[in-house]
């Protein structure tokens, strides 16, 4: 799903960077830190950008 992204979405991108790359390529914490910063300061922009996000459909 394609949409413009939720403040509580930022979170869920932070976890699943430093999950995915910890697991797939032995990140550490500076990698974290990066991805956090990054990713907080894209959300205090003034943007509107559309995020691609994997969503679990209800049943």
């Amino acid at each position: 799903m394609i949409r413009t992204y939720v403040q509580k979405d930022l979170q869920y991108v932070i976890e699943a960077h430093i999950r995915i790359y910890r697991e797939e390529y032995n990140y550490n914490d500076r990698f974290a830190e990066f991805i956090t910063n990054a990713v907080n300061a894209f959300g205090l922009s003034d943007n509107d950008t559309a995020l691609a996000l994997e969503q679990e459909q209800e049943a």
